[in-house]
């Protein structure tokens, strides 16, 4: 039998689909597991009001699920937030919540923003078709950024690492929502 940890993580590499999805397994993140185990929901769990009771569980994106258990997922996590006496905040949710939810009462959409989403295996092709990319990504190189993959080993609490984050919510107003 795998750890809650564990399961997120297998879930993650098997349904993860989007970069919001990768983000359940970044560490501060809390997880509602289904009771059958096929589906996470990574969520923050918020005061209202500081010193509060926390009253809201912020979901960072859709459930992490096979395509066809997304809305039983939804349904399911709702209910163990409402048991909680929460309410739920979809943030940073696209086209698979969308089609389970549109059109019930009790629900709203405000676009925040858009990803880019790229395939991969068309890499040259995007390339070649998105001047803003290729200026971007030559800015970089004349900057002279680099990239290095580190092994989770490394870079968990790494100084540097830690000292980056903390100077970047420095600046920000709102409280962290770890994804």
């Amino acid at each position: 039998m795998s750890t809650a940890k564990e399961r997120v993580r297998a879930l993650v590499l098997q349904y993860g689909w989007n970069a919001t999805a990768y983000q359940l397994l970044n560490p501060g993140i809390a997880h509602w597991l289904s009771p059958d185990g096929a589906s996470v929901v990574g969520y923050e769990p918020c005061r209202r009001r500081l010193g509060g009771r926390v009253t809201m569980w912020v979901a960072a994106g859709e459930p992490v699920c096979a395509p066809k258990d997304v809305e039983a997922a939804v349904d399911s996590f709702e209910a163990a937030a409402h048991a909680e006496g929460c309410d739920v905040c979809w943030f940073g949710a696209d086209a698979r919540l969308r089609v389970v939810r549109t059109g019930r009462p009790g629900y709203s959409e405000m676009t925040l923003g858009a990803q880019p989403v790229w395939d991969p295996h068309r890499w040259e092709a995007i390339l070649a078709g998105k001047a803003s990319l290729r200026a971007q990504l030559n800015r970089a190189r004349n900057k002279g950024v680099t990239v290095t993959r580190w092994p989770s080993a490394i870079a968990t609490d790494h100084p540097a690492l830690q000292r980056c984050l903390g100077e970047w919510l420095a600046g920000r107003g709102l409280p962290t929502l770890h994804f």
